[in-house]
């Protein structure tokens, strides 16, 4: 996939009612295992203008690191407030 190939569908999942974890779960395979945590941000970004901060969070995320101390449930709390749900997202 193109890079705005991976940024509509993850606003696509987003407006499907994905949940953030869905969304970082897919993103991260979707990414594969060699990818940098800034490639998996720089997505987030691009998809949705979430704020670095939050975005700096995720970098702790279980499902990003093996010894991750972010579990799926605070990366929902953190993220899933920030993602819009309707269109246009991210404009």
């Amino acid at each position: 996939m193109t890079r705005d190939d991976v940024v509509a569908e993850l606003r696509r999942r987003a407006m499907a009612g994905d949940s953030a974890v869905g969304i970082a779960s897919w993103l991260r395979d979707e990414i594969g295992s060699d990818a940098t945590f800034f490639k998996f941000a720089s997505y987030l970004f691009l998809a949705f203008k979430l704020p670095v901060e939050a975005i700096r969070g995720a970098e702790d995320w279980k499902g990003w690191v093996e010894n991750g101390s972010m579990s799926d449930a605070e990366l929902e709390q953190v993220l899933s407030p920030l993602i819009p749900r309707t269109g246009p997202i991210g404009e």
